[in-house]
């Protein structure tokens, strides 16, 4: 019985058997979705793959060079497909492996971008400055108006206190003219009294 190599897993298989797994997950993906922690580089058609691992995430390939050495033991892909006949779009044999691979990933690009927001146009871009200088402008004029409000109310609170301090100034006259009055009053009642002890 031949030994197996270090680096082999068990189940590793051949590369075409490694080229039918990596063409059965991402057309699994295709239809359930990506799980959460693979990402799907968009814009990076000739990068390196990378693992995701400063992002704890597993990086897809999006092309059939990147498919050729990527690995991913989360899924059961310990080692790479490792020869370019595998990912052939022209070879005889495992193009129709390719094709069903490239077209996975191409319609997981799709679906991606399909849930990108629209990049707004020019006209789009003038319309939202429009309506956001509207929604400024009336917070300004509310807040004016709050304003104008307030003040009209300390203006009558104001008038409301000079007419009290009015009052209270007539109340204080009228007090200090009784309390005068009440004096002569008295001085009156004094010097009859006093009148009165003389005749007598």
């Amino acid at each position: 019985m031949a030994k197996k190599k270090k680096d082999q897993y068990v189940g590793d298989g051949s590369p075409a058997e490694r080229a039918n797994r990596v063409k059965v997950l991402f057309e699994r993906w295709v239809e359930e979705g990506l799980p959460k922690e693979v990402e799907l580089p968009l814009g990076r058609k000739n990068s390196k793959v990378h693992d995701g691992k400063s992002l704890g995430l597993i990086t897809m390939p999006t092309s059939l060079n990147q498919v050729l050495l990527w690995t991913a033991p989360e899924f059961g892909l310990h080692k790479a497909i490792g020869s370019k006949r595998y990912v052939s779009l022209s070879d005889a044999e495992y193009g129709s492996t390719a094709q069903a691979i490239l077209a996975a990933i191409n319609a997981l690009k799709k679906a991606k971008k399909a849930k990108r927001p629209p990049p707004k146009t020019e006209k789009a871009k003038r319309v939202a400055a429009v309506a956001l200088a509207k929604r400024y402008m009336n917070l300004a004029v509310g807040l004016s108006k709050q304003l104008h409000e307030q003040g009209e109310r300390l203006n009558a609170t104001e008038r409301d206190l000079i007419v009290e301090r009015g009052r209270n100034e007539l109340l204080s006259d009228d007090l200090a003219q009784a309390q005068r009055e009440n004096a002569a009053l008295k001085k009156m009642l004094d010097r009859k009294r006093g009148k009165l002890r003389v005749v007598d």
